[in-house]
């Protein structure tokens, strides 16, 4: 092997290590009792669901009693919202990273009250947040796939589905950046 490829091959395994680090610290996390990151193998699922979490407590803070994840297995929500016990609210939130070449979504279920769509930058910190409420595109058993997430600061940028989305990027990061 020349000694170009052998440096690259310790660059590599170097940058898998690194990574493996920081996989291996949210695994740990996530498994913590009363977890703050559901459980889940995708990682950028799980950190924009992080998130969302943080933005849903902030949205109905004094108004419920209790936010909970979904489960890998639930395909409807990965955020329910109780109050009295009672569910009142369920969100699917939908995340891509700055690293998706394609923007291309995971498969929408039908069953969720509000589709989140958030857009991670290459940090994984959020750049961008669209709420969605209209179910009128999918229908109960739907699965769609192949929708593409808008992008910040491009207009009509995303799948057409999403035409009536809500942005609520601003609200988000002044969340983020003003917990403590």
């Amino acid at each position: 092997m020349s000694k170009n490829k052998t440096s690259k091959t310790h660059e590599i395994q170097k940058a898998i290590k690194t990574f493996a680090k920081g996989y291996a610290a949210l695994e740990s996390l996530q498994h913590e009792d009363d977890a703050l990151i559901p459980k889940c193998d995708q990682k950028t699922g799980a950190i924009g669901e992080f998130y969302a979490m943080i933005y849903a407590k902030h949205l109905y803070e004094g108004k419920v009693d209790t936010f909970e994840f979904g489960n890998p297995s639930q395909h409807a929500w990965d955020i329910k919202i109780c109050k009295n016990k009672k569910k009142i609210r369920t969100i699917q939130v939908k995340t891509v990273s700055g690293f998706s070449k394609t923007s291309t979504i995971s498969p929408i279920h039908f069953g969720w009250d509000e589709l989140w769509l958030m857009r991670l930058d290459r940090s994984f910190f959020p750049e961008g947040l669209w709420v969605i409420e209209d179910k009128s595109w999918i229908k109960q058993g739907d699965s769609i796939t192949g929708k593409k997430m808008p992008k910040m600061g491009v207009s009509n940028s995303g799948s057409d589905v999403f035409k009536n989305k809500v942005e609520h990027t601003a609200e988000l990061l002044n969340v983020l950046l003003n917990k403590k």
